[in-house]
């Protein structure tokens, strides 16, 4: 595959433009989280992780696109490549059940962060 050359705005596909439509009357909103959790056991590297991680936002534009009006109009930006660490939270100093507690109270406070289209 050759990398496609891209103009300063692109158009918006209709599911885009209907997904900015919705989003000018609920901005700030969580309705476009898809929530999963996946709980990785055994020996694993958390670098190995985050490089995968890294290598899927760099190769796919849709997970560097927003969106932008122009003009009046909205339009998709496809943003350059950064580096993004994944956060990490030490839970070591709690017993089993609060490391539980704590992961579930992570887990819902991360659903609830707005989805940004911007």
């Amino acid at each position: 595959l050759i990398p496609m050359k891209r103009g300063e705005a692109i158009p918006l596909s209709y599911a885009q433009q209907r997904l900015w439509f919705i989003d000018q009357f609920t901005p700030n909103s969580a309705l476009y989280n898809m929530p999963m959790v996946c709980r990785l056991t055994g020996n694993w590297l958390l670098e190995a992780l985050e490089t995968g991680w890294n290598q899927l936002i760099e190769r796919h534009e849709s997970l560097r696109t927003v969106f932008q009006e122009v003009n009046g109009q909205p339009v998709q930006q496809i943003e350059p490549y950064a580096f993004q660490s994944i956060p990490k939270t030490d839970l070591t100093m709690l017993s089993s059940e609060d490391q539980e507690e704590e992961v579930k109270r992570l887990i819902q406070q991360e659903t609830e962060v707005p989805f940004d289209l911007t």
